[in-house]
């Protein structure tokens, strides 16, 4: 049988949609040693529904940070946009994040990057 610990709970964002806020609490308080992956601390922090640190690239593969520069041949990891819940990025009505107008510029940035990468 697997260990399960409780932590303390990953803080919630205030504007964090109500549907996600027991899914978060869930989420935010889950840790276990095995199966692998070790699920530690660093999983804590998530959005609602997906965890952080597993949304940024596959475990065992070459990642980097996103710097502004698109690297080939590893994943580009972009940084955490702090605040956003999953609700935000798939533009549910009723999303609070201050300062949201549309999630529509965000994914024309990021269709732009990939149309700019070489062929």
């Amino acid at each position: 049988m697997n260990t399960v610990y409780v932590t303390e709970n990953y803080c919630l964002i205030g504007t964090m949609h109500p549907l996600l806020t027991l899914i978060s609490i869930q989420m935010g308080s889950y840790t276990r040693q095995s199966p692998a992956p070790v699920i530690d601390r660093s999983w804590l922090p998530n959005d609602g529904i997906v965890n952080v640190v597993s949304a940024k690239y596959p475990f065992g593969h070459p990642n980097s940070p996103y710097d502004g520069k698109i690297k080939q041949g590893v994943w580009n990891s972009f940084p955490v946009m702090e605040g956003w819940d999953h609700m935000d990025f798939i533009n549910f009505i009723g999303s609070n994040t201050p300062g949201y107008f549309s999630i529509y510029g965000y994914y024309h940035d990021v269709a732009n990057r990939l149309h700019s990468l070489p062929k």
